[in-house]
């Protein structure tokens, strides 16, 4: 449930990287200054925006973690409200409820499909591996995982750093694709669409995740379709 302000702060890292000194120097005031000076390549910005989402779930996952069942979903819920209000109302580094604009919009379908292969990727590797099988074992069996000597604790870090990281990547992506941001669009909205891809396709896969995204993706922009009206015989109707 945390995942999307991950999102959140790999987008305003990313814009805080590659806006023009003088549009941040106008909307951002409060930056730091070797932040407001800097001006990067986008392709660096979405990969530092990454890293400090890994960073930021470290720290949080670090307290996240230990904690499971409802306890978890409330701390979790808790971090992606306490993002947004804090992004929301400082005003003077993030632009507050104000969305910030002028960010390049270099983000093509084919740059999101690479990205998109590159997580996939990543993620099946790490099922694979050692890390991936272990927690696997705990999430089946956690008492027998910890009587084999399995740190589930330590593996569960990993997983919710690495993921954060494709999530912040993400975020940078997405304000990259329509070059601009607001905190909002990081918040409920985003963690509803998420958790409704989870349960189309499942999470118990891989594979399930991909299939859940691919199902409610196309059947937002089926409806989006729609929603312009369906032509019939020689009439359009439309709704209302």
């Amino acid at each position: 449930r945390s995942h999307a302000a991950f999102a959140c702060v790999g987008a305003y890292t990313s814009a805080w990287l590659t806006l023009r000194p003088a549009m941040k120097g106008l909307l951002l005031p409060g930056l730091p200054e070797w932040l407001a000076q800097a001006h990067w390549p986008v392709l660096p910005a979405a990969v530092a925006g990454g890293l400090a989402a890994s960073v930021l779930a470290l720290l949080t996952g670090a307290a996240i973690l230990r904690l499971s069942g409802i306890a978890a979903s409330i701390a979790t819920f808790a971090f992606l409200a306490m993002v947004n209000a804090i992004w929301s109302n400082w005003t003077t580094v993030t632009g507050g409820t104000s969305s910030v604009v002028g960010l390049t919009r270099y983000v093509t379908p084919w740059v999101a499909l690479g990205w998109a292969g590159a997580a996939i990727l990543v993620a099946a590797l790490y099922a694979q591996s050692a890390s991936g099988l272990a927690l696997r074992a705990s999430r089946e069996d956690e008492v027998a995982a910890a009587a084999s000597g399995i740190d589930r604790y330590r593996h569960r870090l990993l997983a919710y750093a690495l993921s954060a990281f494709f999530c912040g990547a993400g975020g940078a992506l997405a304000g990259h694709a329509i070059g601009v941001i607001n905190p909002d669009a990081f918040y409920l909205s985003l963690t509803f669409l998420m958790l409704a891809m989870l349960v189309v396709g499942g999470i118990g896969s891989l594979s399930g995740a991909v299939v859940g995204v691919l199902a409610v993706t196309l059947a937002g922009e089926v409806l989006l379709r729609l929603e312009g009206g369906v032509s019939v015989a020689a009439s359009t109707p439309t709704t209302a």
